[in-house]
């Protein structure tokens, strides 16, 4: 929940860059690669370390997606 909370925060700063396309479907194919893994493994730690990524991305850069 934490991961999906965090991705959608980080699309929606997105919509503010250069080019937010690319950069929100950067953040969609990551977001589902780590909740695949994590299915596939049975290893939820990819999922939190990547919320915990885009958290510090979204509190210290929000604006910084695609750049």
């Amino acid at each position: 929940m934490i991961l999906l909370r965090q991705a959608i925060t980080r699309m929606l700063n997105g919509t503010n860059s250069f080019d937010a396309c690319h950069a929100v479907a950067g953040v969609l194919k990551t977001t589902n690669g780590a909740i695949d893994t994590a299915i596939a493994t049975d290893d939820p730690s990819g999922m939190k370390n990547l919320a915990q990524k885009y958290g510090a991305l979204n509190n210290d850069k929000p604006c910084s997606i695609g750049q």
